[in-house]
């Protein structure tokens, strides 16, 4: 198939591309555009189209390969970065930064055994749930799982130790238990992160 635009934009970034200043459109997510532009995916001009389950799943399948190449370093500092998002959502700033600590110690190509990716080690699910295309892209990860602790934070009134049984064990464990699980690695987790905060 072939693919218009693409030799262009891989000219502009270079074989090893990095993002600029403009973190909504890292390299990864401009080439999946084009990628799926020429494919006849969708037909609006400037950005992805999410509508339809199938094709927001595809589209995070090709962002995730391609931000394997990209070099991110061009963002800045990811604390300062977690700040700003911490910021935008409401979210206190020392919770934000000591989940993303205990969650992927700032490795933003971080995997767990249970498929968790990224700097906030989403799901793929919670990725979907809010929006997030490219899990490994440092922004688009922060800002999903700042996201998902902001939703958490109003479900439990404020009770920051089931928005962390929730963010870790899930919100139906929380709602099975009436709180925090009796999981040793769930109270452990919690743990870690109030330590971080106190």
């Amino acid at each position: 198939m072939e693919i218009p635009r693409i030799s262009n934009i891989l000219a502009q970034y270079g074989e090893k591309p990095k993002t600029t200043g403009n973190v909504g459109k890292d390299f990864a997510t401009i080439l999946l555009n084009e990628m799926l532009k020429s494919a006849n995916v969708f037909e609006e001009e400037g950005g992805l189209n999410y509508t339809g389950m199938f094709r927001f799943q595809m589209a995070q399948k090709l962002s995730e390969a391609l931000s394997k190449s990209v070099d991110f370093s061009g963002l800045g500092d990811l604390k300062d970065i977690a700040e700003k998002i911490a910021d935008e959502e409401g979210v206190d700033r020392a919770l934000v930064k000591a989940v993303i600590e205990t969650e992927s110690g700032w490795n933003k190509d971080a995997v767990s055994e249970k498929g968790a990716k990224g700097l906030m080690q989403l799901m793929d699910s919670t990725a979907e749930r809010f929006g997030v295309i490219s899990v490994f892209n440092p922004v688009e990860n922060i800002k999903g799982g700042v996201k998902f602790l902001s939703t958490l934070i109003k479900k439990y009134d404020g009770d920051i130790e089931k928005t962390l049984a929730a963010y870790n064990a899930g919100e139906g464990n929380v709602e099975k238990y009436g709180g925090v699980p009796p999981f040793e690695e769930t109270q452990e987790y919690i743990k870690r992160i109030l330590d971080k905060l106190s």
